[in-house]
């Protein structure tokens, strides 16, 4: 959202097609002038790598560069499609 929330839900599927939702509420805001870096406090940023309406894709960094215990893991998301057949 534009005043810095955002709501981020969680969608997961089982192998049985069980459907699990879950809701995580929190700040943000950008952390660099390039808007290329999202922060939400502490230590934790997003570097984004990619952002289209297909795919966004980003680095989760706990630290900052240069610090020796920070580390980096890739992600990326997908849109959620429901699947939308009839029996």
């Amino acid at each position: 959202n534009k005043n810095g929330t955002y709501t981020r839900t969680n969608i997961e599927i089982d192998k049985q097609g069980n459907k699990k939702e879950a809701n995580i509420y929190g700040q943000w805001s950008f952390g660099d002038p390039s808007f290329s870096t999202i922060y939400f406090g502490g230590e934790h940023y997003w570097d984004i790598d990619e952002l289209t309406k297909n795919k966004f894709s980003f680095y989760d960094r706990s630290g900052k560069f240069g610090d020796p215990f920070m580390n980096r893991e890739y992600i990326e998301l997908t849109p959620y499609q429901e699947n939308n057949t009839t029996n």
